[in-house]
Parts: structure tokens; sequence; C-alpha cells
């Protein structure tokens, strides 16, 4: 069996037309004859010709390819991934996903990657946007849109992208005070390490809602891991064997939620008598486990179909200024906070 590659050369033999003729058909150039093209396409279909796609796209300096970089696989991605694959079918784009492992020098190596990696766009999922990163991102010669989770002020810098978040600050601060608005003065934080402009973000604007309304922090309550489902399990354990769970448990995210109910499970502990908790990200899990997880909406589907935007119209029109777009969260309610609606 021949499993040699078609090339132009096969149909130009097969149909007695020039190489040049054949490639100004197959790409649907002007000047070319009816009859000729079907010729070249009746030769396509029984030589079983596919185009060199690499060969092309250095050609038009054009390779219909997107690429998604994310921290992890957390559940919170499902929603923007599918948002984003959905305008690139839409517009002849293939969506190609990669992870960074929550590892700063993996997400350079994938930054450097792009240079050299066929590709039209980057969406950049980054939860520690910093010099380094905007530095990197600048050197690309590609369209980019970064997203984050915090307002960032990029006027100092000459940025070359577009940027797209969600205020989870001000979703945490909201979190913490609707728990002390119903009474609660013991509110413990769980969440990421302290090592990410995100999670120090987060972690600041619990502070903030607490300094606001008078309430001491009481450090043994607080974790801080990125393991997160882990933390929460391990948490919920400690406040359980050192019989002093707190009234109310701001998390930075439903998977720390998950671990506390398990912890709270294992005990026979009834949490909607026991503690408020409140989560951060919305994702569908939430609704599938009991108690249901209140949690606030960082609109994952919202950051996705932002960002897709913002890259399609930048691949068409480079020429257009870098824009922002904050979008700001929203608390959902169920059982795990009790009669916060």
């Amino acid at each position: 069996m021949n499993n040699r590659k078609c090339t132009l050369s096969d149909i130009a033999k097969a149909t007695g037309l020039s190489i040049t003729t054949v490639s100004r058909a197959i790409n649907g150039a002007r000047y070319v004859s009816e009859k000729n093209k079907q010729l070249v396409s009746a030769a396509k279909k029984e030589l079983e010709y596919t185009p060199n796609l690499i060969a092309r796209s250095l050609k038009i300096q054009h390779t219909n390819q997107i690429m998604l970089c994310l921290p992890d696989n957390n559940p919170f991605y499902y929603g923007m991934i599918a948002a984003i694959d959905k305008e690139c079918k839409k517009t002849g784009y293939t969506l190609l996903l990669t992870f960074y492992d929550k590892d700063d020098n993996e997400q350079f190596k994938v930054i450097k990657r792009a240079h050299n990696g066929f590709l039209d766009g980057l969406i950049l999922i980054c939860i520690n946007v910093n010099e380094q990163v905007i530095e990197e991102l600048n050197h690309l010669n590609i369209g980019v849109v970064l997203v984050g989770y915090h307002a960032f002020n990029f006027l100092r810098f000459n940025r070359k992208f577009d940027y797209v978040a969600t205020d989870t600050k001000s979703g945490i601060y909201a979190s913490t005070k609707k728990l002390v608005e119903i009474g609660c003065t013991k509110i413990a934080y769980i969440g990421m390490k302290l090592n990410t402009t995100t999670a120090i973000e987060r972690f600041e604007g619990y502070k903030m809602a607490m300094m606001e309304s008078g309430l001491k922090i009481i450090e043994k309550y607080n974790g801080f891991a990125d393991n997160y489902e882990q933390l929460g399990y391990k948490m919920g354990i400690e406040y359980i064997r050192n019989k002093d769970i707190p009234e109310a448990i701001c998390a930075a995210n439903d998977m720390v939620v998950l671990g506390l109910l398990s912890a709270f499970r294992e005990y026979g502990i009834d949490v909607t008598k026991t503690v408020n908790i409140i989560g951060m990200d919305n994702t569908f899990i939430g609704e599938k486990v009991s108690p249901t997880i209140s949690s606030v909406d960082i609109m994952s589907t919202g950051l996705g179909e932002n960002a897709i935007k913002l890259l399609l119209n930048r691949l068409k029109d480079k020429s257009i200024g870098y824009q922002d777009v904050v979008l700001s969260p929203m608390f959902i309610g169920r059982e795990s906070s009790g009669n916060i609606i």
C-alpha cells in the first residue's frame, strides 16, 4: 500500500494542468475556469488530497488556532471553556487547551512557546498578574487576552493586550459582610496560599470587611493551602476535634466548601444548624451536594464570552485600542448559609 501523501504535483499530473492553476483552484483564487475547478475537485477526491496546513499557515501568516491556557482543571473553568469553544467553532478557529498547574515557571514556558507555536491568539487565565507576566505577554506578536481575578491598574505599563477580569476582592468582601449582617462575629477564612495576586486580593476583601465591622480576625480559624478540597476537610476536622467551630466560614472557592462538608458529614454534624458557609466560583457542584452551597458567582461564562469577543475583534483589527472589561460578582444564596438570601 502506498502511504505517500498526495501533492499539488500529483493533481497537476492527473489533470494536465499547471501546479499554479491547481494551487489557485484549491485556494479559491479568481481567474480559474469552472471546467478546471471541476477537474481539480475530482482529482482531489480521487487522490485523497489533504492540504499541508503548516505550509499554508507559513504562507498566509494565519493558523486559525487559538490557545486557552488555564492554571488548573478546577470545575469553575468549564463554563469559560464552553463559551470560548462555542465562538471558536462559529468563526472557524480551533481551540487548543493547556494547563500550567499554578506554577509561574510553567506559565512562562507556555508564553514563550506561543512565540513559535503557530497560533493566531492566546487567552491566558492568570492567578498571579505581575510585571513579569505583562512584559512576557508584550513580546508576543499575536492577539492576546489576559484574564484575571481583580481590577488591575495598567496605567504605568505599556501593555499590548486586552484584559478581562472579575473583581473577586469585592466578592469576598460582600460575602463576609453578609455573614456579619446576620450577626456572625467569629468568621473564619479558608483559601489559597497567599503567594499570588488573586489569593492576596481575596484575603484582603475578607480583612477589609472584618475591620470595617469592628471584628477581630481569629488566626486559628483561618487556613491557607493550594489543595483546596483537602484544605477544607483538614480545617473542618480541626474545628470539630478542638470543639471550636466558628459561627461562619468565608471560603475562597467552592472546592474548599466541599472539603468542609465532607468533614462535618463524617462526624454527623448538620451544617445548616451549626455554621454558615459561603464559597466562591458558583460551580455546578454547588447545586448537586447536600446542603447546597451558597457561593459568589464570579462569572466563568461571562469571562469566557468577553475574552473571546475581545480576541476575535483584535484579530480582525489590530489597530483598535487595548480594552479592560471588569465584571461584578454576584452572591447566590443556598442552604449552606442558612437564611442569607
